[in-house]
């Protein structure tokens, strides 16, 4: 396996998107070379640049309505082997997703979801609280061959894309595991 793309959609993720790109940042800081990261527009914005140039992510304007759509294009446009879509951007476990690389490679898994680890109440509360909102929960980590494999995200679906790939990664039998961030 190459590396890992990163797909974050600056729309669907617009509250905690500073924050997403600072933990990607961080748990990729010793593994640069392996990572490609991608900010995924509507339109673009002065400070929608500005942050890609400082968090060194390419900035892609894809026009279309949903994120199914805008996440699709810029996974089409990777060479990358891991695809991982940001959802909840909790903490990450220091080089985490290199070592799920290197699982997905030895255990032959096709697909991750990273969950926050709730620690109290009020994570707890926060989760289902963003739950009601329709954001996605969790991040997913999906090899190419799976995301191509299911048609990648169904283009109609904006907030609930990311559950409904999952949904039906594991109706075809894909071996999915879920990890704590």
């Amino acid at each position: 396996m190459n590396g890992y793309c990163v797909i974050i959609d600056a729309h669907l993720l617009e509250p905690r998107l500073l924050r997403c790109l600072a933990m990607v940042r961080r748990v990729f800081r010793s593994h640069a070379s392996q990572v490609e990261l991608n900010l995924v527009a509507k339109t673009r914005s002065d400070e929608l640049e500005k942050i890609s140039r400082y968090f060194n992510a390419r900035l892609e304007i894809i026009n279309q309505p949903t994120a199914g759509a805008r996440l699709n294009t810029a996974a089409r446009g990777t060479t990358q082997e891991l695809l991982v879509f940001p959802g909840h951007c909790g903490r990450f476990k220091k080089n985490a997703l290199v070592r799920y690389r290197e699982l997905f490679k030895e255990r032959g898994w096709d697909a991750a979801v990273l969950s926050p680890q709730e620690k109290g109440l009020f994570e707890r509360f926060n989760r289902l609280w963003l739950r009601q909102d329709s954001q996605p929960l969790s991040t997913l980590c999906v090899s190419r061959e799976w995301f191509e494999r299911i048609g990648g995200f169904d283009a109609q679906l904006d907030a609930s894309a990311y559950q409904d790939l999952l949904s039906r990664l594991l109706a075809c039998n894909a071996h999915v595991i879920e990890l704590a961030l």
